[in-house]
């Protein structure tokens, strides 16, 4: 096999570079202009989600009003096992 003076005198001063593994070609990467709508797509469900998790707990301390003490907590108990008493026959 014959090489080239060039080849040849890269080989004799011992300065031949490693070559980098050959690339796997079923890898595709993605364009940048794709990754970044989709971080945006990703950015503005984030911000939709916030969004609505703060509405419903808005909404869920509206509608809880915590009893003022151990005597209501008890009477609030019974009244809610009374309703469920009567909702379901027996």
């Amino acid at each position: 096999m014959e090489h080239s003076q060039a080849e040849s005198a890269v080989n004799v001063q011992g300065q031949d570079q490693p070559q980098p593994p050959p690339s796997n070609h079923n890898q595709e990467v993605p364009p940048t202009n794709l990754l970044l709508e989709l971080i945006q797509s990703l950015q503005q469900n984030q911000s939709e989600l916030a969004e609505a998790i703060k509405q419903l707990k808005e909404k869920d301390a509206g509608t809880k009003t915590p009893p003022q003490n151990e005597e209501e907590t008890r009477k609030s108990l019974m009244k809610t096992q009374d309703h469920t008493k009567r909702r379901l026959p027996l």
